[in-house]
């Protein structure tokens, strides 16, 4: 992602984590969310949804992605969706929201390939400004577990 600053999710189907400076900073696996310092990990309390279902939560509640999702955390309101065809064999997803965080819109946009069903690209624009994200398919990372 970037836009104030340069930040990677990575999302594995049951595990996610969110990485700054290079360095693991989050983690979520099987239910339970963790922040790590160093060779430390500390459990945040809750259950937590984690890699794709926290995924797909996170964007449809507050139009970003999140490494760990739970119905705690605060959702938009008044979100509209949209998905429509605007090339041949990719769709794009349109959010638009009031962020209770921000006090402002929130529009996000998803390019989905139909072919192979995954995303492409997005950007979120917000009262903070535009974030731009991207997606890795092929990158190779080292599995996520807790350090």
């Amino acid at each position: 992602m970037t836009g104030g600053a340069k930040r990677e999710l990575r999302f594995e189907p049951k595990a996610s984590a969110a990485v700054a400076d290079g360095a693991v900073s989050s983690i979520c696996l099987a239910g339970a969310a963790y922040t790590i310092q160093g060779i430390t990990s500390t459990r945040v309390p809750a259950k937590w949804a984690c890699g794709g279902s926290a995924l797909v939560s996170s964007f449809r509640k507050s139009g970003q992605p999140v490494y760990a999702w739970n119905t705690r955390l605060p959702a938009d309101t008044k979100i509209r969706e949209r998905v429509a065809l605007v090339a041949r064999g990719r769709w794009q997803w349109d959010y638009t929201s009031t962020s209770t965080i921000l006090h402002g819109t929130v529009h996000t946009t998803l390019l989905l390939d139909v072919a192979t069903g995954r995303l492409a690209s997005g950007a979120r624009t917000d009262p903070t400004g535009t974030t731009r994200y991207t997606f890795s398919y092929t990158t190779i990372f080292a599995p996520i577990a807790l350090p």
